[in-house]
């Protein structure tokens, strides 16, 4: 019998090319978070409570506009 266990894939902690984020205008809420050091769902949660700007596609956040992220992190 199969252990299933052995099957099992852990995904690494998310860690983007930090040059290339620095150098971005949009970030998904992955690399935001990542760049921010704090987790997903607080910027979930923000752009829900429409605190955060953001570009949804059926209810999900798509992208965080860079000038929108420094303005919330400004408000807090």
């Amino acid at each position: 019998m199969e252990n299933v266990r052995d099957n099992v894939r852990i995904n690494p902690p998310y860690r983007p090319d930090l040059s290339d984020l620095l150098h971005r205008d949009h970030y998904t809420v992955e690399e935001a978070a990542y760049l921010l050091g704090m987790a997903p769902e607080v910027l979930n949660q923000a752009a829900h409570r429409h605190e955060l700007p953001a570009i949804f596609a059926a209810h999900h956040v798509i992208h965080l506009r860079r000038d929108d992220l420094v303005r919330w992190l400004e408000s807090r």
